[in-house]
Parts: C-alpha cells; sequence; structure tokens
C-alpha cells in the first residue's frame, strides 16, 4: 500500500468514526440480539453512535400489543440489559410502540 493509499484509509475510518458512522454487521449483530428478547415483535430501528471505545445504542421496538404497561417496560428494561452484559455498551436509549 502506497503512503497517499494509507492516508486516504486512515482519512475514511477517520472520517467514519467522527460522522458517528458504526460497523454495519455490529448493528446487524445487536438487532439478531434484541429479537430474542420475549415481547419483542421486531426491531424498528436501531443506531449505534461511537463514545469514546464505547457504544451509545438507540433502539426503537416493537413490541406484543397485548402488554400492559409495567409489562412492556420490563421488556424495554430487559433489551437494556441484554445490550449492557456487552463491555463495550454504554448507553442504550430504547423506545417502544405497540406491534400492529
Amino acid at each position: 500500500m502506497s503512503s497517499r493509499q494509507e492516508l486516504l484509509y486512515i482519512f475514511r475510518e477517520a472520517s467514519h468514526h467522527l460522522s458517528d458512522g458504526f460497523d454495519e454487521s455490529a448493528l446487524q449483530d445487536f438487532k439478531e440480539k434484541v429479537k430474542q428478547v420475549e415481547g419483542v415483535k421486531d426491531v424498528k430501528d436501531l443506531k449505534a453512535r461511537n463514545y469514546g471505545s464505547n457504544a451509545v445504542i438507540d433502539v426503537v421496538l416493537s413490541i406484543d400489543k397485548t402488554l400492559d404497561f409495567h409489562e412492556a417496560h420490563d421488556v424495554a428494561t430487559e433489551v437494556e440489559n441484554e445490550f449492557k452484559k456487552t463491555s463495550e455498551v454504554l448507553e442504550v436509549h430504547v423506545h417502544y410502540e405497540p406491534a400492529k
């Protein structure tokens, strides 16, 4: 690799990281993990950004519409706890909506 190619690579990687870019395969892994939580019907949106060496995750869930408020909150808490089992996840913001 030439020094010009190395510089372009470093620039692309730094730009991606500084503009809140996140590894797509890691996002897919996170999404699959969330779908395993009981009560989650679907993941409507999932975004992550780097915060130092950690990740901050925003997720919007479709959950079972028959759950009451407390049960729905328990599902959201379980999703949050699943993410936080991984040391690289610093913060998780969960929003949930009833599945259609």
